[in-house]
């Protein structure tokens, strides 16, 4: 789940993406828009790659810059039983880090 304006008040809790909630094939994953409510929008198709452990994105650069340098919060879920329900990270499922807490990514762009 991604906050790609780091704005809780837009999207589904704050969360403006999901990506990899629908895999296409072994190469390709999606990447939705999230309304508040939780459903899912706009669906776009992006390279992925699995390696042992690791996953791999390729997420476009105009999805995530909302201006000239990129700046976000996520949060990883895995097998959660719907997305729209918050309680979902707390019952099912694995995701990180725990509950509500987002992991921060900011690019130092001189």
């Amino acid at each position: 789940f991604i906050d790609a304006d780091q704005n809780k008040a837009s999207g589904w809790e704050g969360y403006d993406f999901v990506i990899n909630s629908k895999v296409t094939n072994a190469t390709t994953t999606t990447i939705n828009i999230l309304d508040k409510d939780g459903h899912t929008s706009k669906e776009v198709n992006v390279p992925m790659k699995i390696s042992g452990k690791q996953l791999m994105l390729s997420v476009p650069r105009a999805i995530m810059a909302s201006q000239n340098k990129i700046a976000f919060n996520f949060h990883c879920a895995d097998n959660i039983a719907r997305i729209g329900d918050i309680q979902e990270f707390f019952t099912h499922g694995d995701n990180a880090p725990s509950r509500r807490a987002n992991y921060h990514y900011s690019e130092n762009k001189q």
